[in-house]
């Protein structure tokens, strides 16, 4: 999994220095981003959630010369295609919800954003070195039976929602790309550039609660933090002053 080398983490001003402090990461999951705790920015009711509609104009399945991609598109919009059974579709829209929320997560933000900064807080932990970073961290998380499963950057997506034609299937698939759910949000929050890393219980089981992850100095090497002065804008009247 490639990762990129140096991210970025805003947060309230007491939350860094709490991290000063301590040393100690908070590690949220998906669940636990809903906006009346959160705000609109932070906040997100549909965390793991996407939609995708596949319209068919004018469609045949023929099984013998359905490819494995033709399939794979179908069967992921309610459609699967047998050994022995020719269909045509005409007209017609699939719509299917994928839900995939059950995660830890750790987002940062792949740009030093000052939208980003303006919404979330001017406390910056800039990670310089994130692969040595979630290393560490994977590490400690794994000794809970927490193991990383996915990396990636967000997908922004007009009400997180993924569409697709006839074409899509005409050329044996060569521009499908089904996102993951838990990289899709809603375009309104593309401003962020923001960059995840999930984890999950193994075995499975369900997510109540944050973790706290204490005394990890040691990760201090690969991160520094700074608060970011907040410049206020001077009136006009008080710069003809000048």
């Amino acid at each position: 999994m490639e990762m990129p080398e140096k991210v970025y983490k805003f947060m309230k001003p007491k939350y860094l220095n709490s991290l000063r402090e301590t040393g100690d990461i908070r590690v949220n999951f998906l669940k636990n981003f809903e906006e009346t705790n959160h705000g609109s920015e932070i906040g997100d009711d549909f965390e793991g959630i996407t939609k995708s509609s596949l319209y068919l104009d004018e469609y045949q399945i023929i099984p013998n010369q359905t490819s494995d991609l033709e399939r794979r598109i179908l069967a992921a919009h309610g459609i699967s295609v047998d050994s022995t059974s020719s269909v045509s579709i005409s007209n017609t829209t699939l719509e299917t919800t994928f839900i995939d929320t059950n995660y830890f997560v750790y987002c940062v933000c792949l740009e030093n954003s000052k939208d980003v900064r303006t919404h979330f807080g001017n406390g910056l932990q800039e990670i310089f070195d994130f692969k040595s970073f979630i290393k560490g961290l994977t590490a400690l998380l794994e000794q809970k039976s927490i193991f990383i499963q996915d990396m990636g950057p967000c997908v922004y997506l007009p009400r997180r929602e993924q569409n697709f034609d006839t074409s899509n299937l005409s050329n044996k698939g060569k521009n499908f790309v089904l996102h993951k759910p838990y990289f899709v949000k809603d375009e309104r929050y593309s401003y962020q550039k923001e960059y995840r890393v999930l984890w999950k219980y193994v075995p499975d089981k369900e997510i109540e609660d944050p973790l706290m992850i204490q005394d990890l100095k040691n990760l201090e090497k690969y991160y520094k933090t700074k608060i970011v002065p907040v410049h206020k804008k001077q009136n006009k009247k008080n710069r003809n002053r000048r």
